[in-house]
């Protein structure tokens, strides 16, 4: 296997496999996490970008990135009837 630089990313990649001096093939490489997410990838979707994608929606206004793990928003009852 002949590689120009290290495969360190999930994706596809192509790679030279040199089976003899005179006799090279190159193949694609799938890196994925599971089975799934390779299907993915061959059918074209970028995973990667998938995933920022539903981190990204998953945030609300009302995340609060200091909360304890585990914690739950608190909603506040139209800040006690708009004082009173």
């Amino acid at each position: 296997i002949v590689l120009d630089r290290p495969i360190k990313a999930i994706g596809l990649y192509d790679v030279r496999v040199a089976l003899h001096p005179e006799v090279a093939v190159t193949v694609k490489v799938n890196v994925a996490r599971s089975p799934e997410e390779a299907e993915m990838q061959a059918k074209g979707v970028d995973v990667m970008a998938s995933m920022f994608e539903r981190d990204e929606a998953g945030f609300t206004e009302d995340y609060d990135p200091n909360a304890e793990p585990g914690a739950t928003a608190e909603v506040q009852p139209e800040q006690e009837e708009a004082q009173g």
